[in-house]
């Protein structure tokens, strides 16, 4: 179980939850996000998320090249599905510990709430393309994923094509299969 909790006036850049946004994430209907209870308490409002089933991304067992593709593009779909369902993607905890992934595949799902905005980052957030903010901490935690044949030189790659490519969700899937294609042969 991990818990986010959002306390009444805190904060410098979290706003409280807008309603759609209580009610999408009690409904669960965003299947990239982790399962979570809303709770209202009298201090503020409380995200209970549900981590069984699910490992962290810095604890995932990666045994071959493949999987870091697959999951980059789970990443990639997983934002856009945050999006679709009228979330802020600027909400998804971005770091190696908060990102969790299921299955073999290794499926993302995110905790998402209350990232806290230091002054004057708000300006810089809202420019910043979502899916590489996320993408960032991952290309950096699959470094240390040494004892994989070429997974150095393909996240490098990687992080070199995603930085250069064109924006926009087809952009980044464009630059995920030209690397794929150089690597997993």
């Amino acid at each position: 179980m991990f818990v986010v909790t959002r306390k009444a006036g805190q904060g410098t850049g979290a706003a409280p939850f807008a309603l759609h946004e209580k009610e999408i994430l009690a409904a669960g209907g965003c299947r990239a996000l982790l399962p979570v209870t809303v709770r209202e308490e009298p201090d503020g409002t409380s995200l209970y998320f549900d981590t069984n089933g699910f490992v962290p991304f810095a604890a995932f067992p990666f045994k071959e090249l493949g999987q870091m593709y697959r999951t980059v593009r789970s990443v990639v779909d997983g934002v856009q599905s945050v999006q679709n369902h009228l979330l802020d993607p600027g909400q998804i905890f971005a770091d190696a510990e908060h990102i969790f992934l299921r299955g073999p595949e290794g499926e993302v799902a995110f905790v998402y709430g209350f990232v806290e905005k230091a002054p004057g980052a708000a300006a810089e957030a809202a420019t910043q393309d979502p899916v590489r903010r996320v993408l960032r901490p991952l290309l950096t935690g699959f470094a240390t994923f040494r004892h994989i044949e070429g997974f150095t030189e393909a996240v490098r790659d990687l992080a070199v094509r995603l930085g250069q490519g064109a924006p926009g969700y087809r952009g980044i899937y464009r630059q995920i299969a030209h690397s794929e294609r150089l690597f997993t042969r």
